[in-house]
């Protein structure tokens, strides 16, 4: 959640990121084990989904979400969103394919609060 109201025609950023794992596959010849060597390369693993939502404070259900970011070909997810009405909001981050284990990941985000408002024209 956020410390503060959002105050309206304010914006919020919200940026979300995780690293794709991948295995190492050693060339013929290279000894070092589980060590990167000239000639070794990286085979990519399926990535995990993860999904970012912004919503009203006290939402029980992402079709709640006033914005959100769900694509599945990155791992990275953004929402620049203009604010509808000073309130209280709050942003999800939601692993879509649990079964692959917990998804380590970073986020940031900044946002106009009634603590820090606009300049007026």
């Amino acid at each position: 959640m956020f410390e503060k109201k959002l105050l309206q025609d304010g914006y919020v950023a919200i940026t979300l990121a995780w690293d794709r794992h991948v295995d190492l596959v050693k060339q013929k010849g290279n000894n070092k084990h589980g060590e990167f060597e000239d000639g070794d390369t990286f085979r990519g693993k399926a990535l995990v989904n993860l999904d970012l939502y912004l919503l009203p404070k006290g939402a029980k259900l992402s079709n709640q979400a006033i914005a959100r970011s769900i694509s599945t070909k990155y791992s990275a997810e953004h929402i620049f969103f203009k604010i509808p009405k000073t309130a209280e909001y709050e942003f999800w981050v939601v692993q879509v394919d649990a079964g692959n284990g917990a998804q380590p990941y970073g986020v940031a985000w900044w946002a106009v609060s009634d603590h820090c408002p606009p300049k007026k024209k």
